[in-house]
């Protein structure tokens, strides 16, 4: 029988994962269990390490566009998904992700996968919205496949911004329908009740048929600019030396994750994060995770990994302090 496929799209630093964690919680709550599948640039196992074990089955994929460089491993998982006996299953696309040729990808083997509705959701960032100079058409074309928005960081702007923000969603995606997590987990647990009634988001489904191929598009060719770069970290470090390395790092860094052991809390490991210029949020912590390594990924369209290096051995030097820890040079 088919299950719900419900896709998370936007740019980076719009609020992806932590959509998704809330998903994964909510239906676990309401005794339903979910795959995951993650893309990510290079290491997309950082985010799937903080999942913990909400989900059913956690499967990262590294690329830096899902339907250019995995299409084929992405189409074997929802494979695989299709057959499992978990409820739903919820895809999370990198952050410059073109959702238009995957979808179109994913329609025409469509009958290699069995999912009813296929819905993808939308996140918009209040603060960053088509403020993105040169990548605004990357954003505008990740929402306007999407048949709901949620919007996010509300908290650090005004409501006058708010209703600016949802005056243009409206203008570049007419038959998106704002939504929340609430309204997603109470929709999701519907499909499920309901065994995935074919009424449901069927105006959404069918509009994703019309659209043309996009191999040429000069805005999906934006999503190819991007690129991650992977750099290993001492196994205990600082916090305040990780949060002082992500502060400083060039702004054609746009995104950044670190994944450390603490010296202020042994046993856990934690992600670090940051979005452009955005003050850093709290760092997350990472349970019981042994397969991935301290690492430090960075994406941007212009990356130098060399300047990167230099500021990672300026932060923690090449040798391990005396109590068994990188040291911060002093800057």
């Amino acid at each position: 029988m088919a299950k719900p496929l419900l896709f998370l799209t936007g740019f980076f630093g719009s609020g992806k994962t932590t959509l998704l964690r809330s998903l994964v919680v909510g239906l676990k709550k309401r005794n339903l269990t979910a795959d995951v599948i993650l893309n990510d640039f290079s290491n997309a196992e950082l985010d799937a390490a903080t999942l913990g074990e909400d989900a059913a089955s956690i499967v990262p994929i590294a690329a830096s566009c899902a339907c250019c460089e995995s299409l084929d491993e992405l189409v074997s998982l929802c494979t695989a998904a299709s057959e499992s006996s978990s409820d739903v299953l919820l895809i999370e696309l990198n952050g410059t992700a073109d959702p238009l040729s995957l979808l179109e990808a994913f329609t025409l083997v469509e009958s290699r996968l069995p999912f009813f509705p296929r819905i993808q959701v939308g996140l918009v960032d209040a603060r960053h919205w088509v403020k993105r100079g040169d990548w605004n058409p990357l954003e505008i074309r990740q929402l306007e496949t999407a048949g709901y928005w949620v919007l996010s960081h509300t908290d650090y702007v005004g409501q006058d911004r708010i209703d600016e923000v949802a005056g243009s969603v409206r203008s570049c995606a007419r038959y998106a329908v704002r939504t929340s997590s609430k309204e997603l987990l109470e929709a999701l647990e519907g499909m499920v009740c309901a065994q995935h009634s074919k009424t449901i988001a069927t105006d959404v489904f069918e509009s994703l048929h019309a659209v043309g191929r996009t191999e040429d598009d000069p805005v999906h060719l934006l999503s190819h600019r991007f690129s991650g770069v992977q750099f290993p970290l001492p196994p205990r470090v600082r916090r305040h030396s990780v949060e002082a390395l992500l502060t400083t790092l060039p702004d054609w860094v746009v995104r950044a994750k670190a994944l450390v052991k603490l010296v202020e809390h042994p046993g856990s490991r934690w992600l670090f994060q940051r979005s452009g210029k955005d003050p850093l949020p709290p760092p997350l912590p990472v349970p019981n995770i042994t397969k991935v390594s301290p690492s430090l990924v960075c994406i941007g369209a212009c990356l130098a990994p060399d300047v990167i290096k230099e500021q990672i051995e300026e932060f923690f030097g090449e040798d391990v302090g005396r109590d068994g820890f990188y040291s911060m040079h002093s800057s």
